[in-house]
């Protein structure tokens, strides 16, 4: 009965760390994101997913148009932004989001839901949705 019970609990943790980063080939998770910038936040639904040993990923807002969308390699832990939209399409803005993006690729994969760029003052946030087709 032990034996079940710890094997159980082995496997948990598994699963749970599924739920916030895919890992194999054709794996993908989908967020709620929230993205505070002091006076501004973006939010709506992100989908990150596993192709051809890469993460591809896309925050859209409640409207459904693309907000941003990236490609992250985690061999190397490289950050490509792909495309923004509007005042978030500036080197400047892109560059901070690229950077703020490897540290939160590095968060969902620990299991962790936020991130926090203290010296800019932007909180990601990315809480795992249900994952039914």
């Amino acid at each position: 009965m032990i034996s079940i019970a710890v094997s159980l609990l082995a496997v948990v943790p598994a699963r749970a760390q599924d739920r916030f980063f895919p890992r194999k080939e054709g794996e993908k998770v989908k967020y709620a994101v929230m993205i505070e910038l002091g006076k501004a936040y973006i939010s709506g639904v992100g989908i990150i997913a596993c192709q051809e040993e890469e993460i591809r990923g896309v925050v859209f807002n409640e409207f459904g148009v693309s907000v941003i969308s990236f490609s992250y390699n985690p061999r190397k832990n490289r950050m490509k932004i792909l495309d923004a939209v509007g005042k978030l399409d500036r080197w400047y803005v892109k560059r901070v989001i690229r950077k703020d993006l490897v540290h939160v690729m590095s968060a969902l994969q620990a299991s962790e839901t936020t991130y926090v760029n203290e010296k800019r003052r932007i909180r990601y946030t990315f809480t795992p949705l249900d994952n039914q087709e």
